[in-house]
């Protein structure tokens, strides 16, 4: 492992990130390395050279979406039989406080409750972090089934329900659709990873009010949860 200072004097220096300085963060293994079929869907969610029960594929997708969301880059190199090699980009301080100041004003929040479901710890830790950091009011629930089980001794104590979709015993519609049993005018934003069978189609059907793709950006979460809390008579009227 190892930190280093760098400074990026062109645009495409590093694909994805604006000339500046840079802290480098790079970690080196000594495994079997990995092809390039591999190398090029690391960071998707989801992926996973695991069997079943071994893996869920989205431990590097969250890591990403963190990086990224503090306008970083992840590089990767990897050598069958040698290892691989993973540098993280991140700005400097000042040029990351630069960012986020801009960034605020344009950036929606708001003070409703909101009830967050996810069964992939990271994820709900993340995003719960970043709906706080615009100002409402988390509740987080670790699966669908613990979600309800809030959900219908508290209806009146959410503004709005952001769930994913495939999680054990209770999917995302599922839940939903509880939920509308007893709370119709609740908004539900709909989350899912890339690869999963559920469309935006079957969720405006279903009655979510918003649908989006894993991994989202600190913005896209802004804007979507508005929307929702705007817009309560359903996804896309």
């Amino acid at each position: 492992m190892s930190l280093d200072d760098v400074t990026l004097t062109q645009q495409g220096q590093i694909p994805g990130l604006s000339p500046g300085r840079y802290v480098k963060l790079s970690v080196r293994d000594t495994g079997t390395g990995m092809p390039d079929w591999v190398r090029n869907r690391l960071f998707e969610p989801f992926f996973t050279t695991k069997g079943p029960d071994e893996g869920t594929g989205m431990g590097l997708a969250v890591v990403y979406g963190t990086v990224k969301n503090h306008e970083g880059e992840i590089t990767v190199e990897s050598t069958l039989g040698e290892g691989s090699v993973f540098h993280v980009f991140l700005p400097l301080a000042h040029i990351e406080a630069s960012a986020e100041g801009e960034e605020r004003g344009g950036v929606p929040g708001g003070k409703e409750r909101i009830l967050l479901v996810d069964d992939e710890p990271g994820v709900l830790q993340m995003t719960g972090q970043i709906l706080k950091g615009l100002g409402y009011k988390v509740t987080t629930a670790p699966n669908g089934m613990a979600a309800w089980e809030i959900f219908k001794k508290r209806s009146h104590s959410f503004d709005l329900v952001i769930t994913d979709q495939v999680m054990p015993g209770l999917t995302g519609l599922d839940l939903a659709r509880e939920i509308f049993k007893i709370s119709e005018g609740t908004p539900v934003i709909l989350s899912t990873g890339y690869g999963e069978t559920v469309s935006s189609e079957q969720a405006r059907a279903a009655g979510i009010s918003e649908f989006v793709m894993k991994p989202v950006s600190r913005k896209e979460v802004a804007d979507t949860v508005r929307r929702a809390l705007e817009d309560r008579g359903g996804m896309g009227t």
